[in-house]
């Protein structure tokens, strides 16, 4: 029986052409990047490993930032929004996702 194992790396791994995974370090969180005719789309994001998830996507595609999508609106996925805000990109989530934000963002962002 295969062992489930933390990954011990992180960075972009290539799923596909043009679609990537953000593997975070030591259980931490993942994210995605798509590269579409439109744009990148970056799915959820984390302050704490923000930069190193801008450094692998600068060092991957020369792409333009387009999309940023929250899956939910728990801090490991959307407390870097602003970040992606201010280098334009369009943030896109469903309305429970922006109410649950809206609601906590004060306290827990």
């Amino acid at each position: 029986m295969a062992q489930n194992r933390v990954n011990d790396t992180e960075g972009l791994q290539k799923l596909a052409d043009g679609v990537y995974a953000f593997l975070g370090r030591d259980g931490d969180s993942n994210y995605g990047v798509i590269e579409t005719e439109r744009g990148l789309v970056v799915i959820d994001n984390d302050i704490r490993s923000v930069d190193r998830l801008q450094e692998a996507i600068r060092s991957t595609t020369t792409q333009e930032l387009r999309f940023l999508i929250n899956t939910h609106n728990a801090f490991d996925h959307a407390s870097a929004n602003y970040v992606f805000a201010r280098a334009g990109a369009t943030i896109i989530s469903s309305a429970v996702c922006r109410q649950g934000m809206a609601q906590t963002g004060r306290k827990k962002f």
